[in-house]
């Protein structure tokens, strides 16, 4: 998959419309995340499964599904994510593994309907 990119149609109606509202936040909310990534020598997959190991932990959602979404544009394979999130359990328990294994299933579910 070439695009490694998220079109802001891709993200939640609730974001869409912060991002319509205060369009110079997010542009410097996504300025930080560039000088994040490109401040060391990790690369886009492993940055994108340490996001996913991130948000998972924080429960948040949109990130989580997001990053899922990043890490298959970037190369990483079904089951590098279903691993990285297997790791979550001993963290977060298995109520809320289970919850973002399906999260991250319904997002590999919705790419291949894009390829």
């Amino acid at each position: 998959m070439a695009n490694n990119r998220i079109n802001v149609k891709e993200l939640p109606k609730s974001l869409q419309a912060f991002i319509k509202t205060h369009p110079k936040v997010w542009e410097a909310h996504q300025m930080l995340g560039v000088a994040c990534k490109d401040s060391g020598p990790l690369n886009d997959k492993t940055l994108e499964l340490i996001k996913i190991g991130i948000s998972g932990a924080r429960e948040n959602m949109t990130s989580f599904k997001t990053h899922v979404r990043l890490a298959l544009r970037a190369g990483v394979s079904k089951d590098e994510i279903e691993h990285t999130i297997l790791q979550l359990l001993p963290a977060t328990g298995i109520n809320t593994m289970m919850m973002e294994l399906l999260w991250a299933r319904e997002v590999i579910a919705d790419e291949k309907g894009r390829g």
